[in-house]
């Protein structure tokens, strides 16, 4: 399963603008990265965020979608923090 696949997955029936709401990312954009695949590393972070997902699911189909890596979890915590 390929990056755009999976960013379909687990958006769902949302629009490009809820998406972009909620990852405060211009809804045209969005539209490329779901159309053509290669989202910017900003993209790919808030949109991890923002979907609870993890990075290496998302990009590279490792682990559970639902699922955040430890090391997601920690930087969050200490994003919320300061």
């Amino acid at each position: 399963m390929a990056v755009i696949e999976r960013l379909r997955m687990t958006a769902g029936n949302a629009t490009y603008r809820q998406i972009g709401t909620r990852t405060s990312t211009h809804p045209e954009s969005i539209r490329r990265y779901f159309t053509y695949g290669h989202p910017s590393v900003e993209f790919v972070a808030a949109f991890c965020r923002a979907y609870g997902v993890s990075a290496d699911w998302l990009l590279n189909g490792i682990g559970k979608p639902g699922h955040l890596s430890f090391a997601e979890t920690a930087s969050q915590s200490n994003s919320r923090s300061s």
